[in-house]
């Protein structure tokens, strides 16, 4: 099976995130961002987002941001997120992440969840381990950005 380099056709691909109904688009800049509407499929029973939606969605971004840039498959190698404010019914999130370190193999991230008020909702920090690194480094400058 060959590895779609684009985000959005990727993403489109997966039942899961179908299910969520997360919606991948790219930004100005190129980058994949990630939206949620929160709806009931997606609520806790207070009413807010579920933790592992969160979780889904910065678990997401984070890990195929770095997919984007090294052109290669990911898997998480460890994800902790902190969860800042509520996110009820009707809320429109956005999911966005940066790269802070890659190597060959090992890459970490860091990813947000907004609302449409500007609001943190939830940020993370994850690592992830690039799959196929004989083929993203094909791609490496200098071993690690």
């Amino acid at each position: 099976m060959s590895f779609e380099i684009d985000p959005v056709k990727r993403l489109s691909k997966s039942n899961f995130i179908q299910h969520l109904q997360i919606k991948p688009y790219r930004n100005d800049n190129g980058n994949i961002e990630l939206e949620l509407k929160v709806d009931d499929h997606v609520l806790n029973l207070n009413d807010t987002l579920h933790g592992g939606v969160h979780a889904s969605l910065l678990d997401t971004i984070i890990g195929q941001s770095i997919a984007q840039q090294a052109k290669s498959p990911v898997a998480t190698i460890n994800l902790s997120v902190f969860y800042s404010a509520p996110a009820r019914k009707n809320s429109i999130l956005t999911a966005k992440a940066t790269i802070v370190q890659r190597g060959n193999s090992i890459a970490t991230g860091e990813g947000t969840i907004i609302d449409e008020h500007g609001t943190l909702i939830a940020k993370a920090i994850g690592s992830f381990k690039i799959l196929n690194p004989k083929k993203a480094a094909n791609s490496l400058c200098c071993g690690f950005f």
